[in-house]
């Protein structure tokens, strides 16, 4: 699955499915932690709340003088 989950487990204590406990908070997965019969369990499962979302985008490349590192002032 190209998507992340946000898995929350209904039980106070959390609930163990697919060789991963669920906390009772919310969690996310990255997209490809789960097989595709992995999520079909996941989203079958009444103890859990699975969320489908879409991934978190990758860092991009920092524009200049953000990184934190001094930059060269502008010549006058």
């Amino acid at each position: 699955m190209d998507k992340d989950l946000i898995i929350v487990a209904r039980p106070a204590n959390g609930f163990r499915r697919c060789g991963v406990h669920h906390p009772a908070i919310q969690t996310r997965h990255l997209a490809g932690t789960f097989t595709e019969e992995e999520v079909e369990a996941l989203m079958g499962e009444p103890q859990l709340i699975v969320i489908v979302v879409d991934p978190v985008p990758a860092p991009s490349a920092e524009p200049e003088g953000k990184s934190g590192k001094p930059t060269k002032p502008a010549a006058s």
